[in-house]
C-alpha cells in the first residue's frame, strides 16, 4: 500500500507543478522548455513501479501487451544490433538505443503496475479518496492556469496561442459523476478550449460522444443535451475575442476546406512531413517495414525545410508510427486492434452494468489515451497512461459477461 500512496502523490506532483511551470515557460513567455521537467515525474513513475513489482509481486501479469511489448523489445534490439544503428546517437549525444528501450519496456512494467494497483485499489477507501482528492485538485488547477493564460495572452504577454496541460483530460471523465459532474465536465472542455490545445480538445469530443452512447436517454441526459447545446451557442458567439483557442481550432476548419498534404502539415506543426520522412526512410527495405528500423535507428524528418535539413530524430510525434519504426508494421497493428479491442468490451460491460459505475471514468480514460496517441508520442513516454491501461486490463479480465459473475483473479 505504501508504494502506491507514493504514487498518486508523485501524480498530484505531476498536475500540480508541470502546469504552473507550463504558464511561466509558455504563458510568460519565459521559454525554458518546461516539457522536459514532466519526464523526470514519468521516470519516478517507473521506478516506484519497477520496485513494487519487484518487492512486491514478483512478478508481472500474463497479459497480450505484456507479450506484444516482450516480442517488440527483442525483435528491435536484433534488428538493430543486424544494421549497427544501436551504436548512434541522439541529436543530444545520447545512444539513441536506449531511447527506444524506454519506449518498449516502459509500458510492460506500467501496465503491469496498473494491473495490481486496481486490484488493490478495488477493495481500499483510502486509495479512492486519495484519487478523488487528487482529481479535483487537478481540475481546480487547471481551471486556474486557464484563467491566467487566457489573460496574459490577450495582454500580449505570451507568444504562443496554446498551453498543453493533461489536468482536464484526468478530471473531466472522474467529475462526471460526481456532484454537479455534468457542468464541471463542460467548464473542462470550456477550459480546454481557452487553453488551445486541439489535440485535448478532440479527446473532450470522444469524451462527450462516450457520454452520450453510454446511457439511455432520461432526464439528466436531456439535461446534459441541453448544457452542451448551450455550451456550443456560447462559444460560437463569443468566438475568438473571447477564448483564444476557438481562433486556432477554427484556423483548422478553414484550412480544411482546401485539403492537400501542405495544409494538413501546417495544421499539425510539420508532423506529417514527419511521418513521410520516416515511412520513406522504411520503405528502402521490405525486412524495414516487416521488423522495423531496428534500436538506434534515426532518420531526417524534415530535409527540405530551412534551418532543419541536418536534424535527426529516433521516433515521430504520432505513436503507432514510432511503433512501427522501431519494430515494423505488425507492432503497431496488433496494438491498435488490442486497443479497440479493449474498449470494445469495456464499453458493453459498461452499458450492461457489469462493470460498476463507479470505474466508468477509466473507459473514458482508456478512450482518450488512444485518441490523443493518434496526434503525439505520448504512448512512449507518459507512464501514467500506460499505468491506466494496465488497470482497464484488470476491469475487463475482472468483470466478465455474465452480470455479478466475477474472475478469480
Amino acid at each position: 500500500m505504501v508504494y502506491h500512496k507514493l504514487f498518486l502523490w508523485l501524480f498530484l506532483l505531476d498536475l500540480t507543478i508541470n502546469p504552473i511551470l507550463a504558464f511561466f515557460d509558455i504563458g510568460l513567455a519565459m521559454d525554458f522548455r518546461s516539457n522536459y521537467f514532466a519526464r523526470f515525474f514519468y521516470i519516478i513513475a517507473l521506478i516506484i513501479a519497477s520496485l513494487y513489482l519487484i518487492n512486491v509481486t514478483k512478478k508481472i501479469p500474463n497479459c497480450f501487451i505484456n507479450k506484444l511489448f516482450s516480442i517488440a523489445l527483442v525483435v528491435g534490439s536484433l534488428n538493430g544490433i543486424y544494421n549497427n544503428t544501436i551504436i548512434n546517437l541522439t541529436q543530444s549525444g545520447n545512444p539513441a538505443f536506449l531511447s527506444h528501450t524506454f519506449y518498449l519496456l516502459m509500458p510492460i512494467v506500467m501496465t503491469s503496475y496498473g494491473y495490481y494497483f486496481f486490484k488493490d485499489f478495488d477493495s481500499s477507501i483510502k486509495l479512492k479518496k486519495i484519487l478523488k482528492n487528487i482529481i479535483y485538485i487537478s481540475f481546480y488547477i487547471g481551471i486556474v492556469i486557464a484563467i491566467l493564460f487566457s489573460i496574459v495572452y490577450r495582454s500580449g504577454l505570451s507568444d504562443y496561442d496554446a498551453i498543453g496541460i493533461w489536468n482536464f483530460f484526468y478530471s473531466s471523465p472522474y467529475l462526471l459523476y460526481q456532484k454537479w459532474g455534468q457542468f464541471l465536465f463542460l467548464v473542462s472542455i470550456l477550459s480546454t478550449i481557452v487553453l488551445g490545445k486541439r489535440a485535448l480538445l478532440v479527446v473532450s469530443f470522444f469524451y462527450l460522444l462516450t457520454r452520450l452512447f453510454l446511457f439511455k436517454l432520461n432526464k439528466k441526459l436531456v439535461y446534459f443535451i441541453f448544457l452542451i447545446a448551450l455550451f456550443s451557442s456560447l462559444i460560437l458567439f463569443f468566438k475568438g475575442s473571447l477564448i483564444q483557442g476557438f481562433t486556432r481550432f477554427a484556423s483548422v476548419i478553414d484550412i480544411s476546406k482546401e485539403v492537400n498534404l501542405e495544409i494538413f502539415d501546417l495544421a499539425t506543426a510539420g508532423r506529417v512531413s514527419e511521418v513521410q520522412s520516416a515511412i520513406e526512410y522504411l520503405s528502402t527495405s521490405f525486412k524495414n517495414i516487416i521488423f522495423g528500423a531496428g534500436f538506434g535507428a534515426q532518420y531526417y524528418p524534415w530535409p527540405n525545410k530551412v534551418d532543419y535539413e541536418n536534424y535527426i530524430s529516433h521516433y515521430t510525434h504520432f505513436s503507432f508510427v514510432s511503433y512501427f519504426f522501431v519494430a515494423g508494421i505488425w507492432f503497431p497493428i496488433s496494438l491498435i486492434s488490442y486497443f479497440i479491442y479493449l474498449i470494445k468490451n469495456l464499453i458493453q460491460k459498461t452499458k450492461e452494468n457489469i462493470i460498476p459505475t463507479e470505474y466508468s471514468y477509466f473507459l473514458f480514460w482508456l478512450i482518450g489515451i488512444f485518441v490523443i496517441s493518434l496526434f503525439g508520442a505520448v504512448l512512449m513516454n507518459n507512464s501514467f497512461l500506460w499505468f491506466i491501461i494496465g488497470s482497464c486490463i484488470f476491469i475487463n479480465q475482472k468483470y466478465t459477461k455474465r452480470k455479478n459473475r466475477l474472475l478469480n483473479l
